[in-house]
C-alpha cells in the first residue's frame, strides 16, 4: 500500500486464475475504487469481462446503463488503465477471462481508496 500528498491511498492485491480456468478468486473492494489491472505476459484470453457480488456469495455479470457486458481488450505485459468509475460500487470483483487459461495466472488490480 503506498500514498501520496492529499491522502488517496493506492492498494495493489492479487487474484489468481486456475490453469484450466477462466475465473478468477474473489477481490475484497471495500472502499475501494478499481484503476486498472497488471496483465501478466502469459495471459491466455483476448477479452475480459467482470462478476460483481454486494455478499460476496451470489456474483452477477456487470453490465453498463445500455444492458451491454462490460468488457476489456486484454493486452498482455500491461498495466491496463481502467475509468474509476467503470466499477465503482462493486464490493466483490472476480475477472473472468475469455478463454480457459493454459496455466495459473495472477492478475494484480491497482485501487485506490474512495474519499
Amino acid at each position: 500500500m503506498s500514498s501520496y500528498d492529499g491522502g488517496v491511498t493506492f492498494q495493489n492485491q492479487t487474484v489468481t486464475i486456475a490453469n484450466g480456468a477462466t475465473t478468477s478468486g474473489i477481490a475484497n473492494l471495500d472502499g475501494l475504487a478499481v484503476m486498472g489491472f497488471i496483465i501478466p505476459a502469459a495471459f491466455t484470453g483476448a477479452t475480459m469481462t467482470f462478476l460483481g457480488s454486494d455478499d460476496g456469495t451470489n456474483f452477477y455479470t456487470l453490465v453498463n446503463a445500455s444492458g451491454t457486458t462490460l468488457s476489456v481488450t486484454v493486452v498482455t505485459s500491461s498495466y491496463m488503465l481502467m475509468s474509476a468509475t467503470d466499477l465503482i460500487g462493486i464490493r466483490y470483483l472476480k475477472l473472468v477471462s475469455a478463454s480457459s487459461e493454459g496455466a495459473q495466472r495472477s492478475i494484480g488490480i491497482i485501487t485506490r481508496s474512495i474519499e
